[in-house]
């Protein structure tokens, strides 16, 4: 098994500037969490990647689908989840992993079903170039009429060659969902809230992609 060491190891190399998660010294990656916020300004809605764990989301949870009425499968409208430009170049390789919360619920008893897609681009403020994509098994949970069911769902994503990203430069991850069957009016809803707090049956309420960063030892 790969050694994990904890919280903020930093390495000379990297003038102590960087701090990771979690650091595989066997793969020679420092792995950072970032979570999903649903912010707003005065355009609208802002879906951001942030690790500020105490971030209180203006949204505690997103709607993925809502108000279908046996509805066929289809696929959603995407959301796209920005990082901050970087400040410094960086180098991600290796495996992530999505982590998310999810609420669903039915206006009448049925199995609902939902399948989440992600997909990670370098983003350069106009042009996405894809990193890499994948996808979640179908999940299904029997749901009673009125009733809200939380499942989580995580899957890697296997990032096989170094990524560089120059200043300026950001990480974007899409989700995008595809429900398929039920009866009734479905909604689905990811939990958002860095500091995760409770909304409805969402909690934990804080989902996270974790990314693998290339460390220079």
């Amino acid at each position: 098994m790969a050694q994990l060491l904890p919280n903020n190891f930093g390495f000379t190399s990297e003038q102590n500037i960087a701090t990771y998660d979690y650091v595989d010294l066997q793969e020679g990656t420092g792995s950072v969490d970032y979570y999903l916020a649903n912010l707003y300004d005065k355009d609208g809605a802002i879906y951001a990647l942030t690790g500020n764990d105490g971030l209180n989301s203006f949204s505690k949870g997103t709607s993925v689908q809502g108000g279908h009425v046996n509805f066929p499968e289809e696929t959603l409208t995407e959301y796209d989840f920005d990082l901050a430009p970087f400040n410094l170049p960086k180098t991600i390789k290796g495996t992530a992993y999505i982590n998310l919360h999810l609420a669903m619920s039915s206006s009448a008893e049925n199995d609902a079903n939902i399948t989440m897609a992600a997909f990670l681009y370098k983003y350069d403020g106009s042009t996405e170039t894809l990193i890499v994509s994948g996808s979640s098994q179908a999940v299904t949970e029997d749901v009673g009429a009125g009733t809200e069911v939380l499942a989580t769902i995580a899957f890697p994503l296997t990032i096989a060659n170094e990524i560089k990203f120059k200043k300026g430069e950001q990480l974007r991850l899409t989700l995008s969902s595809t429900p398929a069957g039920g009866s009734g009016t479905q909604n689905y809803n990811i939990g958002t809230d860095p500091a995760n707090r409770a909304y409805g049956s969402i909690s934990p309420s804080n989902s996270k992609i974790i990314i693998p960063y290339l460390l220079d030892i």
